[in-house]
Order: structure tokens, then sequence, then C-alpha cells
């Protein structure tokens, strides 16, 4: 990402400060947190590893204090101005202990790659926001438009035998924002599914598993009453639209009329079309309830139950048992 603001460059991480430093009774650090700056052009608001340059990898020795890795990476905007966007990005390192690596015998396959899927283009890929016609309304058809989601394959050997427990992890998405192999994945825009084999060795590593992890960004606009930009990741976005719309608590259907007279009496109904709704399910069309323009709301569903994937000690970056 080229250009400049100020002596700092857009997409290159500064180191700011150490802190958190924990000792043990020698007083040996056992853990402590990195702090770096780095700045974005907009629309940049979501960085991942691929988008920053300057952060160690995942693993790495800390630069001073001895004994201490790299374990964990998370991202936090600061603040925007319009023009740029400010993120602080805390890298978290610890000791390594026995316990890290003593269930996982050798790594078999580290991959990366992408899978393309074909979606509804019903909100625009840069601003997040409804693709509405001239007059503010939903199109009838719109075209299915090929998107890409990263993926990481990892096989590995391990001590740890097929379980319900394991076995109810596969096709959830991440609950919490996780760092794998150097990809820092949100809340629910990572999708994992797993397999397993038997060795058919005498070796201590019985089961080869094998974790697909799928990394979907989802930014949309609108989603419920937030109008921020939000990544739903895996979850879906459905467009707020129907035949009805509630007023004073009851259904009221749209109707389009062409009236007889000034008094009124005489109405014949149009064959009413999908109409813009609120995200309370009021009438969205421009010119109702005080608005001036129309209104544009997805509803956000979860597409996929959701997990803590702590107990698979995914590597955060580049594994040492290669």
């Amino acid at each position: 990402m080229a250009g400049k603001l100020g002596n700092m460059e857009y997409g290159v991480a500064r180191f700011k400060q150490c802190t958190g430093i924990q000792r043990d009774e020698s007083l040996a650090p056992v853990s402590c947190v990195d702090r770096y700056h780095v700045l974005f052009k907009e629309p940049v608001k979501y960085p991942t590893f691929l988008d920053v340059s300057g952060l160690p990898a995942g693993g790495s020795p800390h630069t001073v204090f001895d004994g201490l890795f790299a374990r964990n990476f998370s991202f936090d905007p600061e603040g925007a101005d319009g023009f740029t966007v400010s993120w602080i990005v805390e890298v978290g390192y610890g000791q390594k202990t026995k316990g890290d690596n003593e269930d996982v015998g050798r790594y078999t396959a580290l991959e990366g790659g992408g899978e393309t899927q074909d979606v509804p283009l019903i909100y625009d890929a840069e601003t997040g926001e409804a693709v509405l016609n001239a007059a503010g309304e939903p199109f009838d058809n719109v075209p299915n438009v090929p998107r890409a989601n990263t993926t990481i394959l990892i096989s590995r050997t391990e001590k740890t035998l097929p379980t319900d427990a394991r076995e109810k992890l596969n096709n959830t998405v991440n609950a919490s924002a996780i760092t794998v192999y150097n990809h820092h994945i949100p809340a629910r825009c990572g999708r994992i599914e797993i397999n397993w084999k038997e060795t058919l060795d005498k070796s201590p590593y019985p089961i080869e598993w094998t974790y697909k992890i799928t990394i979907k960004r989802n930014p949309v606009k609108n989603v419920g009453g937030d109008a921020a930009l939000v990544d739903i990741g895996h979850d879906e976005a459905f467009l707020e639209e129907g035949f009805h719309f509630k007023k004073d608590g009851k259904l009221v259907r749209f109707r389009e009329m062409e009236t007889g007279d000034e008094d009124e009496d005489e109405v014949m109904p149009v064959t009413p079309t999908a109409c813009l709704l609120t995200y309370t399910g009021e009438d969205g069309r421009a010119g109702q309830n005080g608005n001036a323009a129309a209104q544009a709301f997805f509803k956000r569903v979860n597409a996929y139950k959701s997990a803590n994937w702590g107990t698979l000690k995914l590597p955060a970056g580049r594994p040492s048992t290669l």
C-alpha cells in the first residue's frame, strides 16, 4: 500500500511500546505485550496480516526478552479522520511450555488457497450499502457475482482421539477473534471443517487431523439499527423488504392506488410489489414516517453455530515442529 502520512507509511506497523510485563519470583519476564501503530487509507477497515508489514511472525522470539515468543495478535481500531484509519496491533508474548506441543507430533501439510462462490449482488462491495434503483427501491432481479474466500489447510498428527466434543466443532464459526498461521480472523469470519484418519503406525500420535478454515470477510452497512459498516463474516444478510409493514402494532399490506375523485370515494387497487422496510418493520419508503429518502436495512442471520476453537490449539504462526 503506497503512500505516506507525515513520516508514517501506510500499511507498515511502527513499534510504540512494550507493556504489561509480568515477571516470576526471580524477576525473569514471563509475558509482555508489544503495541504497534499502523495507518490505512480508506476504505481498508478490517486489516489482516496480509495488509500489514513490519509485524513479528507468530512464534518468533521477543527482540529484548529471552524465552518469550509471539503467541497471539489482536487488531483494534483507534480512530479515523475521513482520510485514514488508525489501528493498534497488540502482540502478546509468553513462554513456551511442554504442554504447547506435547499433543502434536508433526505437521504433514500447511497450505493456503482460495474458494470462489457466487453470491447475489444485493449490497455494494466497497460501501456495504444496499443496491437500490434511482427511486430508492430494490431491483426485482440482481446478478450473481463471484467472491473469493481465503482458505487455510492444516494437517498434523496428534495424540487426540476422535470424540463427540471434537466432532461438534466441525462446521462451526469462531466465537471470538483468533489468529491462525499469521491470519487474524475476527469473530464469525472463520468456518472450520475437521477430518481425521488413523496413521496406522506405531507412532505415539495415532491420528492425523486435518483442519480446513475458510475466511470470509463480509462488510455490510445498516445491519439492524446499526448504521456502521459491520463485518458479518459467514453470517448472511437479507434486505428488509416485503408485502406488509407494521403500523400501530398491526400488519398493513402495501398498496398503490388510483383514486377516482378528491374525496377518494372510488379506489382502484394496483397489484402490490415488495417494498422496503425499516429494521423495526415499518414503512421504509421515501416520504413515509418522516423519511426524506428510502431507508434500506439488512437482517443478519446466523448461518452457522459458533464455538470456541481454543481446544484445537491451532498455530498462530509458523509451527516450530515443521
